[in-house]
């Protein structure tokens, strides 16, 4: 748990009790014991009654350390016979012995090993999360109709802000500065598969900024970090330069693939108005953002990036082969077939609840 800094194990919780078991036989089977299930259930239901643990631990501290046989028999005679409980009886009254064993793993001894690529799978998990969130604060109005290209082109979450705002400031500037050359058709549904890519290269960018940073830092010790702090880059020790900031900006925008990775490295590392989070705040926190807030934060954002002196050109597509433009429309016509059988399911499970609660597609 500590070491993939996974967030599901609290208290009380199904994965903590889970994990309880589980740790309690592998212990019994590496100590070589007859009955590793059957101890392991004794012990699950010791931890399940308070009185009986209470008990067997006041008869615990009373042997005297001469005469460790005395314990079998002391326990033997005063000792009730605890059944074993079933799965579902065994809740919150695990959170005693988790928090037990989470006191004792911080005097373990750490054992210096790199890290696999499932802990690289919980930090994509996460930014995944985040996300989500940033999906669910834009308006569905804008984001179905011009703000989906720009999410999926460079709404990175990597920033001076929070990843949830660095998200949202990198999509309304790229589209604000940076617009389609070209009309773009409403979209109705963003797909898992379509924001696996952009969170793959946030992930690239976020380790290289780290790296970039702070030489000393390796890949792995960036990915303990950013589990450590949510991805917040503003808990990196400060630049000692507006040029060395904007350094490690260019490297974690060139490794994210951003289209134009020099606009967006000048334009993170003079973007530290606080009008941009007045205007986050102000619109209620965690609320779903309005269209004339929106408005306002492209104005700001645009002229911010102004005030850097850089020209903002949008690049004409480079030509590409025309057996590789087919393949690349057939795809994105399977795509779309996919995303409206998608959308027709859930509108259709929608309706069919209208006559309890209205909901509103987003």
């Amino acid at each position: 748990v500590e070491d993939r800094r996974t967030k599901c194990f609290r208290p009380g919780s199904a994965a903590t009790n889970g994990a309880l078991k589980l740790a309690l036989k592998c212990a019994m089977v590496a100590a070589k014991h007859p009955c590793p299930s059957e101890l392991a259930g004794v012990w699950l239901s010791l931890c399940s009654s308070l009185d009986t643990l209470e008990k067997a631990v006041s008869l615990l501290s009373a042997v005297r350390p001469n005469s460790p046989g005395d314990i079998l028999h002391t326990l033997a005679k005063q000792m009730p016979v605890v059944p074993c409980p079933a799965p579902d009886a065994i809740g919150s009254s695990l959170i005693r012995p988790w928090e037990l064993a989470a006191r004792r793993s911080k005097h373990a001894a750490k054992v210096t090993h790199q890290y696999s690529w499932s802990l690289r799978r919980v930090l994509l998990h996460t930014i995944h999360g985040f996300y989500l969130q940033a999906l669910a604060r834009m308006p569905g109005g804008e984001l179905r109709s011009r703000y989906h290209r720009s999410m999926l082109k460079a709404g990175h979450c990597y920033g001076p802000f929070d990843p949830v705002t660095n998200i949202i400031v990198n999509t309304i500037w790229y589209e604000a500065t940076f617009p389609p050359l070209s009309q773009l058709d409403e979209l109705d549904i963003l797909g898992t598969l379509n924001l696996m890519r952009i969170e793959a290269q946030s992930f690239y960018g976020l380790v290289s900024f780290l790296c970039t940073h702070d030489k000393d830092l390796n890949a792995d010790q960036a990915i303990r970090f950013l589990l450590d702090t949510d991805l917040n880059l503003a808990a990196t020790k400060q630049c000692s330069s507006v040029q060395e900031e904007q350094e490690a900006f260019r490297a974690a925008a060139t490794a994210a693939w951003h289209p134009r990775p020099d606009a967006q490295a000048a334009f993170l590392s003079s973007c530290k108005t606080p009008a941009v989070l007045s205007l986050l705040s102000d619109n209620g926190g965690q609320q779903q953002l309005s269209s004339q807030c929106v408005h306002q934060l492209a104005m700001l954002l645009s002229s911010a990036f102004r005030s850097t002196g850089m020209l903002a050109q949008q690049k004409r597509p480079v030509a590409i082969y025309e057996r590789r433009f087919h393949l690349t429309m057939d795809e994105g016509h399977i795509q779309r077939r996919a995303h409206r059988r998608i959308s027709r399911k859930v509108k259709a499970a929608l309706s069919r609840y209208e006559e309890q609660a209205c909901h509103q597609l987003h």
